[in-house]
């Protein structure tokens, strides 16, 4: 299976929430449910910008409704 370079973009967290277009806190929050895979680099984290963005396409991120947060 041949990758695109696009699914092989890393950035920094604030970097990421930048390009994608959500706050870095809830960037932060997802990574830290597991909800967004990375590695550390040094004391970076760095995530997997291409694949972040189509977890939100898919809509994997998608807002909390009232009876959800009940049932956590």
């Amino acid at each position: 299976m041949q990758k695109n370079e696009n699914s092989l973009r890393f950035a920094t967290i604030n970097g990421a929430a930048k390009e994608i277009g959500v706050p870095a806190s809830r960037l932060r929050d997802w990574v830290k449910q597991g909800r967004v895979g990375g590695f550390f680099s040094g004391s970076r984290y760095m995530v997997n910008v291409a694949q972040l963005q189509e977890a939100l396409e898919r809509g994997d991120f998608a807002k909390a409704t009232p009876e959800t947060r009940e049932e956590a």
